[in-house]
């Protein structure tokens, strides 16, 4: 590493401290934005040991706050793409990275962002962020389903759908089989809301996405039209729900089931990945 990781910026990490900075910034923090910031050092850790960093990586940093993720990412890699929609928070970071040239501050919105012009390959870094929660679900599609995508990404995101996404099979949804079909995740830890401030109403968690090095080997479109139509009618047994999809009686979408060893009385949060796979190659 060069001369940089000098640039010990030592941001506040106590309840009282951020009070404080946001003050001198005349920054209020937005709920109904997600604004709750780590203060708990052991859970910031956390996430970035979850990312399994090396110093030569590129890391898109989602949310950068008030920069004390940032801090720590820059103290470990090559660069840091710290992305903030929130103009009261560029002032901040840029007085506190302005003069470290492994940080690169972008006041954009992650949901508008097109990465390829921030100079990512694909499969050429990774993704660090605290979420807000009402822009998760929409987060993690587009850095799993669009180009460049990330080799790993390590997310705080609300407890409720992270056990949605690493949940078993018996419990699964179209939101995990969703991630599934772009990824492998992993469940890291439980975060208490005392881990933030302002606390949140509501638990996270810290959950570790694994893009697959290559596409399953079935159509995108057609795997989303098979697993959105059985999860809407997701109380009704399989071939009910399939054979809407494919204007068929639904005694003959029994029978393809049978065909490919899928028990069509099955309910579709019971069925693992593989088994979509094969329903989606052999019935559509």
């Amino acid at each position: 590493m060069n001369n940089e990781s000098e640039n010990k910026i030592g941001l506040p990490t106590d309840a009282g401290g951020l009070r404080i900075l946001c003050d001198e910034y005349g920054i209020r923090p937005r709920r109904e934005r997600g604004q709750h910031f780590l203060v708990n050092r052991l859970v910031r850790q956390s996430l970035v040991d979850s990312a399994e960093l090396k110093p030569t990586d590129i890391v898109l940093e989602i949310g950068a706050g008030l920069g004390h993720v940032t801090e720590a990412l820059a103290e470990c890699v090559q660069t840091v793409l710290a992305v903030e929609i929130d103009r009261r928070f560029i002032k901040c970071l840029t007085d506190q990275f302005g003069s470290n040239r492994r940080v690169r501050i972008i006041q954009d919105d992650i949901r508008e962002l097109n990465l390829a012009s921030l100079g990512l390959a694909d499969r050429g870094y990774k993704v660090v962020a605290n979420l807000p929660y009402n822009v998760t679900s929409l987060v993690i599609r587009k850095l799993l389903s669009e180009l460049p995508r990330p080799t790993r990404l390590c997310l705080i995101i609300q407890k409720e759908v992270a056990d949605r996404i690493s949940a078993p099979v018996g419990e699964l949804s179209l939101l995990a089989l969703s991630v599934q079909f772009y990824a492998e995740a992993k469940m890291v830890r439980r975060i208490s809301t005392t881990s933030f401030w302002p606390r949140p109403l509501v638990e996270s968690s810290l959950i570790v996405l694994e893009p697959r090095p290559a596409p399953l080997a079935v159509p995108e479109k057609k795997y989303f039209q098979v697993v959105k139509a059985a999860f809407a009618g997701k109380r009704k047994q399989l071939h009910n729900s399939l054979s809407r999809l494919t204007n068929s009686d639904s005694q003959k979408t029994a029978d393809q089931l049978r065909q490919i060893g899928i028990d069509p009385t099955s309910r579709p949060q019971d069925l693992t990945l593989e088994k979509w796979l094969k329903i989606t190659q052999n019935i559509l």
